[in-house]
């Protein structure tokens, strides 16, 4: 059931973003913007306790992922999947000018001691990024990212899971929002994608 409910919420964000004018190339199954999307200013702290705003983005392309380290199917999953993407992109010296980032829905659970342990143990390089629940949720609403807590059992205050949006986010060296990687994801498509998106950049 929380299967179906994530595949659920990733099938609208992708039908929220194609009625903002996104288009599926015809070389590539990413979902990619006419018109990359501005993404509304942030502060959020990383996994090494230093401040990322937008301009992070700046001169890197950013997978950009949203997830928690108590996930336990999507979120391993969707790593474990960038971790091959950025190991291929490495072989090419094309994870250069890429970063992969995991921004936390789950700040209340997620310290950034956590957040640390966990991303780095896809991939040293990788960042983890959390802040005050509402800096995460004004970012996620902007985004279009769907999030929804489902209580645990034992109904304790931190006994939940939280059902979420799957999708990987692409942004630019602009820091535009400039793409969408629906699920399910596949390491082969991904760098095929995305090998072809930065050819065609600003073509």
């Amino acid at each position: 059931m929380k299967k179906l409910i994530t595949l659920l919420f990733t099938a609208l964000l992708a039908c929220s973003i194609s009625s903002a004018f996104a288009k599926s190339a015809s070389d590539v199954n990413a979902l990619v913007f006419s018109t990359p999307r501005t993404i509304a200013p942030f502060n959020l702290m990383d996994n090494h306790h230093h401040h990322f705003s937008n301009k992070n983005f700046a001169n890197h392309w950013t997978f950009m992922f949203f997830g928690f380290t108590h996930c336990g199917y999507i979120c391993p999953t969707t790593m474990a999947v960038l971790k091959k993407v950025y190991a291929n992109l490495e072989k090419t010296d094309m994870a250069n000018n890429v970063n992969v980032i995991l921004v936390s829905i789950d700040p209340k659970r997620d310290s950034i001691k956590r957040l640390n342990h966990y991303v780095t143990g896809f991939n040293k390089n990788f960042i983890g990024l959390t802040g005050k629940p509402e800096a995460i949720k004004a970012m996620t609403k902007k985004l279009g990212i769907m999030a929804m807590k489902v209580p645990g059992k034992t109904g304790k205050a931190h006994d939940y899971d939280i059902t979420h949006s799957g999708s990987i986010l692409l942004v630019d060296p602009t820091g535009h929002l400039y793409a969408l990687f629906s699920m399910p994801h596949k390491a082969e498509s991904i760098i095929s994608d995305f090998t072809t998106i930065k050819k065609n950049y600003n073509n």
